[in-house]
C-alpha cells in the first residue's frame, strides 16, 4: 500500500560511536533501524569507518547519521534528544559502543 511522504521535515544528527573492532557495521545499523520511538520514524546510515591512531586498541569509530521524523509533527529538540540518547544506550548495552568524546 502506498505511504504519502510526511510533511515534516528529517531532523538529522551525527554520532561517533567508538565501538570493538570486530563489531559488524550492518549489526549497528540494524540495531539503530529497528529502534521503535513511539511515533517517530529511525533511519541511519554509515558515513565513516575509522580505524587508526587516536583510538584505544582493538576499537574502531563508526560516524552514523541518524534521521528522525514524525508523521503528525515536527520534532522538538527534547523529542530527538530522547530518541538519542535511547539509541546510544541500546547500542552500549548490546554491543558495548560508547559516543566517542
Amino acid at each position: 500500500a502506498y505511504t504519502p511522504p510526511s510533511r515534516h521535515p528529517i531532523a538529522r544528527i551525527d554520532v561517533a560511536l567508538l565501538i570493538d573492532i570486530d563489531a559488524p557495521a550492518a549489526e549497528v545499523l540494524r540495531l539503530v533501524r529497528s529502534h521503535r520511538a513511539r511515533d517517530i520514524r529511525v533511519d541511519a546510515d554509515i558515513f565513516d569507518d575509522y580505524r587508526g591512531p587516536g583510538l584505544p586498541e582493538g576499537k574502531r569509530s563508526l560516524a552514523i547519521e541518524l534521521r528522525l521524523q514524525s508523521d503528525d509533527r515536527t520534532l522538538t529538540d527534547a523529542d530527538i534528544a530522547k530518541v538519542r540518547n535511547a539509541l546510544l544506550g541500546r547500542l552500549e548495552r548490546e554491543l558495548g559502543a560508547v559516543l566517542r568524546a
